[in-house]
């Protein structure tokens, strides 16, 4: 049994922390090809979708994307940054065909879909901010229980 959320949860935390502040607006763009949970192998059982989110080279770059955007409105690297987020989370959706079985993380991901694709078109404030924290939160903890990623 492990304790604790996911290794990917911790981008929660991450995004927390830019709650109370910005980044510059010559921010780098956010890094890519390093896998959400890299050490990840799926337990006897696990759906599809769970190595395919421990496998996202681009979930792990939301929260500089969101900080860079509270700064900088419009930085089109970070909006380009979310979007490449929200295309390995829509491929996770993609995964979860199975009915009713994932229908509370099949909920959640599109709330947490809906709130990164506001962030690519408005302003990223503190409202904002706090729906994608809350929200990636949410599918942290309903996805552990199934996925059972390494903490």
């Amino acid at each position: 049994m492990r304790i604790g959320g996911p290794a990917w949860l911790g981008l929660v935390v991450a995004l927390g922390v830019t709650v109370g502040c910005t980044a510059s607006p010559e921010a780098p763009p956010p890094p890519t090809g390093t896998a959400a949970v890299p050490a990840y192998r799926a337990p006897a059982g696990a759906p599809g979708f769970c190595t395919r989110l421990a496998g996202s080279t681009h979930v792990p770059a939301i929260p500089l994307a969101i900080g860079t955007l509270t700064a900088d409105p419009g930085n089109t690297d970070a909006v380009g940054a979310l979007e490449d987020a929200v295309a390995d989370l829509e491929a996770v959706l993609d995964d979860l065909s199975d009915g009713d079985r994932y229908g509370d993380v099949t909920a959640g991901l599109e709330d947490l879909l809906a709130a990164l694709h506001s962030a690519t078109v408005n302003p990223v404030d503190d409202a904002l901010r706090v729906r994608i924290h809350d929200r990636l939160a949410a599918v942290g903890t309903q996805v552990q229980p199934v996925c059972d990623f390494p903490t």
